[in-house]
């Protein structure tokens, strides 16, 4: 009888263990999607001010020593990011990142985190839906998406595959597969 008190004791401490890890990796989470929040606020702020001529390279913004492309807009789900013209964890933070490809050679790949301040209502885009980027020049890039999917999260050949203008992902919620957005370009136009 002790040993099965022992045991219950034993496997309530590891419960309680595991909620608790569970509850501080969620408080991480919410506190880092605050920050990049915070963060992305900023730079769209400082986007909107910016003179590229005041700048020595035209075609990307500097701000607080990262480089973006330009700005993402969804309009049906209220998302707007700014584009960081690399993908690395730091920047990942700040926006969505170019993950491969660019907006002239009609094969840009972006990424970006599921937080509340940048793409967790992603899965929710219809097939349709317009997405657009501005570039620095304020030329407007209106893609429609023509497809959505869910692939494995290291399947990298999947992100990349295709004839298509512009991706856009994100991880899914547990994170082990990503929800992918492809989109087909429709026109250019010059604000």
């Amino acid at each position: 009888m002790k040993i099965k008190k022992r045991f219950g004791k034993v496997l309530l401490a590891i419960g309680i263990v595991l909620i608790s890890i569970s509850v501080i990796m969620v408080i991480k989470y919410e506190l880092q999607d605050m920050k990049s929040g915070k963060i992305i606020k900023d730079v769209l702020h400082k986007i909107e001010e910016y003179d590229a001529q005041d700048h020595d390279d035209s075609m990307l913004y500097r701000i607080n020593d990262t480089k973006y492309i330009g700005v993402l807009n969804i309009p049906s789900l209220g998302v707007v990011l700014p584009i960081c013209s690399e993908w690395n964890s730091e920047n990942s933070e700040k926006g969505v990142c170019r993950y491969l490809g660019n907006i002239d050679e009609r094969n840009l790949i972006l990424a970006g985190h599921n937080y509340r301040s940048m793409l967790r209502s992603l899965s929710e885009i219809e097939t349709g839906s317009e997405i657009i980027i501005t570039d620095i020049n304020q030329a407007e890039h209106h893609y429609t998406v023509t497809y959505t999917e869910v692939v494995g999260g290291y399947n990298s050949k999947a992100m990349i595959s295709g004839e298509w203008d512009m991706t856009v992902f994100t991880c899914t919620i547990p994170g082990n597969t990503r929800y992918v957005v492809r989109c087909v370009l429709n026109e250019r136009v010059k604000t």
